[in-house]
């Protein structure tokens, strides 16, 4: 009987992890997608304002991203919040996934980056194609940000999925280059949306200061492969 109790609340506790999780990880794989989704109309808007020698579309492209901003930043707040609730009424979790399962969830991890990476090399054959027509560049610009839009959520998906199975670090028993790893890629990230903020409003290049997120993605792998060898 202690026995039956003991697997009835295991599976108890699986079912309401795997069910907050859920909704957790695809709400900020949402929240990612508007905000790279935004970009596009704004890079849009903004080649227009070059090629009309117009201020105002650069003034809607800024307001084009800022709407989807809007969306998201709400988004991660209300989930961020959540997540800390969740967290302080289930301080520990037990062991609730198998071998098998967590096998499974590293093969799927695998696929989700590997397709987006083939996916961002893709899109970027009609820019080095288009490179040489500055009418025709923006085609392939628009390409390379649909790319994105679908390429960076996928990462954001695959990364959260990969921790949901990593129990130890939910426990708060990883390891304290884990925790730095994590603070300073939030750092970076973070300094990159001001940087694309600021840049955009005083100087009105949202045509082309997208570039620092991939950048800051780059710094973000360089610091996880730097810190997480020690």
């Amino acid at each position: 009987m202690l026995q039956e109790k003991i697997s009835a609340d295991v599976i108890g506790e699986k079912e309401k992890y795997d069910t907050f999780f859920k909704k957790f990880n695809k709400a900020i794989t949402i929240g990612v997608g508007l905000i790279m989704f935004g970009l596009i109309p704004t890079i849009i808007l903004c080649y227009f304002g070059d090629i009309n020698n117009n201020e105002m579309y650069n003034v809607l492209g800024g307001v084009a991203i800022m709407f989807f901003l809007l969306i998201a930043v709400p988004i991660f707040v209300y989930y961020g919040i959540a997540y800390d609730n969740f967290k302080k009424a289930n301080e520990k979790i037990a062991n609730i996934y198998s071998d098998d399962e967590k096998i499974k969830a590293r093969k799927k991890f695998a696929i989700l980056i590997t397709s987006g990476v083939v996916l961002i090399i893709l899109a970027l054959i009609p820019i080095i194609i288009l490179s040489n027509s500055e009418q025709y560049l923006i085609f392939g610009e628009v390409v390379f940000m649909l790319a994105l839009t679908i390429a960076v959520p996928m990462f954001v998906y695959a990364g959260l999925q990969e921790e949901k199975f990593d129990i130890k670090k939910y426990n708060g028993e990883e390891k304290k280059s884990k925790k730095l790893i994590e603070k300073i890629t939030s750092t970076i990230m973070l300094t990159v949306l001001a940087i694309f903020l600021l840049t955009g409003w005083v100087y009105s290049i949202w045509r082309i200061n997208w570039v620092v997120f991939p950048i800051g993605g780059i710094l973000c792998a360089i610091v996880n492969s730097i810190v997480g060898e020690e």
